[in-house]
């Protein structure tokens, strides 16, 4: 499922994959959201902070008890971004080249 953060003139600022299941995580089938590919458009300040913000609000909407994502772990920036917005790491994966900071908000 696709989600995203329109401005009012109906311009794309941020959008993010959510899935209700991860093969990456051990803990799937708990009551929780999976981020992807959260993406916002160059210039576009906090839209993706706010794009997380909206995702958290929807998933609490539903009746989720967590929104799970994951960031490589040698993305410095990302693990403070993440970090910043309190994803807590909970552990790790690999798939393939990609080794990945498995991350967490309970809400």
């Amino acid at each position: 499922e696709l989600y995203g953060l329109f401005s009012a003139e109906g311009e794309m600022l941020a959008a993010a994959a959510l899935k209700e299941r991860d093969p990456r995580w051990r803990k799937d089938g708990e009551s929780a959201f999976y981020v992807h590919h959260l993406a916002s458009r160059i210039g576009a300040r906090g839209a993706g902070s706010s794009c997380l913000a909206a995702i958290e609000a929807h998933a609490r909407a539903v009746g989720k008890r967590y929104v799970r994502l994951d960031s490589a772990v040698d993305n410095e920036a990302l693990t403070a971004f993440y970090e910043a917005r309190g994803y807590t790491p909970v552990g790790r994966c690999v798939d393939g080249a990609y080794e990945g900071i498995l991350r967490e908000k309970k809400l």
